[in-house]
Parts: structure tokens; sequence; C-alpha cells
């Protein structure tokens, strides 16, 4: 099993990076892809560059050039819910690409064309083992992520994301990733950890503590999949 792991900002994998045994690292489309091994498990751990066109291009990259098994995407994300709070934990069950709209066409805001649908759904055995790991180290909820190509820290957006879809969270990758998944057939599960409330000065304040604790539970998981 090779296990592809993706984060948008170089601080999101440096910790992933350190556990490694790094055997090449790759530069495709100016992203180094990172080969080796953590605790026996083969690894492509990457630095896609925030955005959804970046994260699609270096999942695709992933699975068409490097083969992996699996893809989870690691990183933080902004609170949407009122059940997380700064340096917990989201787990998506589904993904939605909220920036999305073709409803002058007459279709549904984040219908999304080719798989034909609005939301996408994780892999559900991935999303069950993160959450129970994660469990371990904060408050984890599993819930729907929104995915657009702008950072939110507008109360309006986050109220529509919570009324339309009943959405957790917010970032600007996971739904993209979760798109190329499905259509190649990959399993994907993504965790994000919580570094603010759709509030730039939070996000910047709680990055590192954020990542942090994300660090040990990704650690965590991958060494739980010799079991």
């Amino acid at each position: 099993m090779i296990i592809g792991i993706i984060g948008a900002m170089d601080i999101e994998i440096r910790r992933m990076k350190e556990h490694m045994k790094k055997e090449s690292i790759q530069t495709i489309a100016k992203m180094k892809f990172y080969s080796g091994k953590i605790e026996n498990i083969e690894v492509v751990i990457c630095n896609s560059f925030e955005g959804k066109v970046n994260a699609a291009v270096c999942t695709q990259l992933l699975i068409s050039e490097f083969h992996v098994d699996m893809v989870v995407n690691i990183g933080v994300a902004g609170a949407v819910s009122n059940e997380l709070k700064i340096c917990d934990f989201i787990v998506a069950n589904s993904a939605i690409e909220f920036d999305l709209d073709a409803t002058t066409l007459g279709y549904e805001m984040g219908y999304v064309f080719g798989l034909e649908k609005v939301e996408m759904l994780c892999d559900k055995e991935i999303s069950e083992r993160l959450q129970k790991i994660a469990k371990k180290y904060s408050n984890t909820k599993l819930g729907k992520i929104a995915t657009s190509d702008k950072f939110i820290s507008d109360v309006k957006i986050t109220n529509m994301l919570k009324e339309k879809w009943n959405v957790s969270a917010v970032d600007m990758e996971t739904a993209s990733i979760c798109h190329v998944c499905e259509l190649n057939k990959i399993p994907f599960g993504a965790i994000r950890a919580i570094s603010d409330s759709c509030n730039n000065m939070e996000y910047r304040e709680f990055l590192e503590l954020s990542l942090e604790k994300l660090d040990k539970v990704m650690y965590d998981f991958i060494k739980r999949l010799n079991e």
C-alpha cells in the first residue's frame, strides 16, 4: 500500500516529512513529492500549494505518477460549526465545492459536472479510523467540509453554509482533492485541525499549535495501518 498525503502549505506537512525515511524527492509542476517510509508504510508526501486547482493537480499526479492506493488531505480549516473550537479536529465524511455556481443554467449551487452531484463522499473506513484516533488528542467532529478559492471571513457566508448544507468547516482544498479521487476511484480521507473561526487573526495565532496536534494524529494513523 502507498499512501499519498497532501498539505497545501509546507508548514502543514513539515512534521510528517521529519518522521519519514526519505528515499527520493521529485519536483513535478513545481510541486515537491517526498517518497519514503513511515513505520514501514510507503508514503508520498506533497506540498500542493493553496487553492483548488493546485490541489487537484497534485492529487492527479499522486495517482498517475506515484500510483498511490489512498489519499489523505491534512492541514488546517476554519470552523463553521459551533461545536468546533481552536485546535479541535474536523474529519470529513463529505465535501462540497460551494463556489461552483451554475444556478443560472438551472443547476443546484455546488453541482459538480462529471460527477453529476453536489456532495462528494469520503471513504467511510478512512474517516472512521481518523476520527477514532483524533478523539484521543482533542474534540473531534465528523462532518462536512466546504471548499472554495477564498479564505472565508464573512459571517454571512458561514451562516449560509450552515443553513444550506450543515457544513462544519471551510478550507481551500479538501473538496477538489475528493473530486479527483472520486473520478479515479481512489479512497480519500481528510482531517483538518481548526485554526480559526473564519477569522484571519486567529488563523495566524493558532496555526502552529493546531498543526502540532494534527501531526500526532497522522503519525498514529499511519503506524496503526500495520496492525
